[in-house]
């Protein structure tokens, strides 16, 4: 059974003071080239990097869409009445 009363504490990563500042440094490293093969590969797949829609946007072109057919049924409608 876990006491919950009092929480443990981790024990310091051994090595110097220094160590958590190199530990970032690498995962850093690591993480920006992993961004640029992803910059890179977007260039030679053809699509351009800042080209991709937000949802918001792919959701107000689904609207306008929407929008645009009910309009041509009730104009159709409209037609058909007269």
């Amino acid at each position: 059974m876990v006491n919950l009363a009092l929480p443990t504490v981790p024990k310091p990563a051994p090595g110097d003071h220094t160590s958590i500042a190199a530990q970032y440094a690498k995962a850093k490293a690591a993480r920006d080239e992993e961004e640029r093969r992803k910059r890179v590969g977007g260039w030679l797949s053809g699509s351009v990097p800042g080209e991709q829609k937000s949802a918001a946007e792919k959701l107000n072109e689904w609207k306008e869409e929407r929008f645009k057919r009910e309009w041509w049924w009730m104009i159709g409608l409209f037609v058909f009445f007269l």
